[in-house]
């Protein structure tokens, strides 16, 4: 059996959503199955706004998956100009198709790679993964040209993810469109959790709920086979790996862009601040100010510097 599998992160990105595509394949190697790849040239994982490269994660690639890359498509000197003009969002609200994520431009190269690997190959299965939901699109249109089986995997909500928002109600119900005709078209559609697929089902009542699947995040029980690193004795520590999605005080939009905001959509009604540090921040004070206690936060990842300045606020 062969699976065709569309992967926007692959080594060397970082980042967390890399992870599940390396060891889905792992996996499917290990039942029998051999995946076939095709993923964005490694130059993309350079432009703005991406993971850094992790070195380590190479180690887990399976050395007999065939890798096939494609160009990125990304419109770097357009989005450059007009997000300097302050008009982006402008620009979005009037082609959602072309800006409504940085990975849009995806879709014609993608599309071409697995309808060209459907051909050649002549795969069992089409797995598409996201973000970015560009993968999703691609895979739609390779469904409805050849008629493969496909599924789709859903690292992270689509129009319910609390993380995002939009210039306006047309580049909103430009995506639920576009999101409706993915989950309407997948043969399988798998959420990442329980909740998830409860949204996508509460949201769209006709989606036949029998082929709504959860394969859920994990580990690597191999990835932990390492000695614990060490700590000063008495030492309480706390990690937070990953991001904060609250933005930091005093941070604010000026100009067109912010009169767009106000006019558009709210985001989907999540508390943001359950997402802040500041919480934490004013903890730890509180034991720091304690001489009997020592408590000592790492923060793995990319720290806005407007959260650092919040910690030295709080005598951190």
């Amino acid at each position: 059996m062969k699976a065709l599998v569309l992967l926007y992160y692959w080594p060397p990105s970082g980042g967390p959503g890399v992870q599940r595509g390396v060891k889905l394949c792992s996996g499917l190697l290990r039942e029998g199955v051999e995946p076939i790849v095709v993923t964005v040239d490694p130059a993309a994982y350079r432009l703005p706004g991406e993971y850094a490269p992790d070195p380590t994660l190479a180690g887990d690639t399976p050395q007999s998956v065939r890798v096939t890359t494609t160009p990125s498509g990304y419109r770097r000197g357009p989005r450059d100009i007009l997000t300097r003009l302050r008009v982006f969002r402008a620009a979005w609200h009037a082609d959602p198709a072309r800006w409504f994520e940085r990975q849009a431009g995806w879709l014609a190269p993608a599309t071409d790679a697995l309808l060209r690997e459907i051909r050649a190959t002549r795969p069992d299965v089409l797995l598409t993964s996201s973000q970015p939901y560009t993968a999703h699109l691609a895979g739609r249109a390779a469904k409805l040209a050849t008629g493969i089986p496909w599924v789709a995997d859903f690292r992270d909500p689509w129009t319910l993810s609390w993380g995002r928002s939009w210039p306006s109600r047309r580049a909103l119900d430009w995506e639920l469109r576009r999101e409706e005709e993915v989950l309407g078209d997948a043969d399988v559609v798998i959420a990442n959790t329980p909740g998830t697929r409860g949204e996508f089902l509460g949201q769209r009542p006709w989606l036949d709920p029998r082929k709504v699947r959860v394969v859920r995040n994990g580990y690597d029980p191999e990835d932990f086979r390492v000695a614990a690193a060490a700590k000063p004795a008495g030492e309480f520590r706390i990690v937070h790996a990953g991001s904060f999605r609250a933005r930091p005080p005093g941070l604010h939009r000026r100009g067109l862009r912010a009169l767009l905001d106000r006019g558009g959509p709210e985001p989907v009604p999540y508390d943001l601040s359950t997402h802040s540090p500041k919480p934490l921040f004013d903890a730890v004070a509180r034991l720091a100010a304690d001489q009997r206690k020592r408590v000592r936060v790492r923060l793995v990842g990319a720290v806005d510097v407007g959260w650092m300045n919040v910690a030295r606020e709080a005598g951190l």
